[in-house]
């Protein structure tokens, strides 16, 4: 999970407006959330890396 503005607006919307408001906040304040600048650097890595063919199609679901 990545730490996104979207992410700040489900902390802080109370459970009335969204249900699974608490479950976002426990994610946050247990560190479980990556920065986009974190991700970012992980997808350059895998991109620019020697691990997969260039153009291949890479399918992890």
């Amino acid at each position: 999970m990545i730490d996104t503005v979207l992410q700040e607006e489900a902390r802080s919307a109370g459970k009335k407006i969204f249900e699974s408001a608490e479950i976002f906040k426990m994610v946050k304040d247990r560190g479980m959330l990556a920065t986009p600048a974190i991700v970012a650097e992980k997808i350059i890595e895998l991109l620019l890396g020697e691990q997969f063919t260039q153009g291949s199609v890479i399918d992890v679901g």
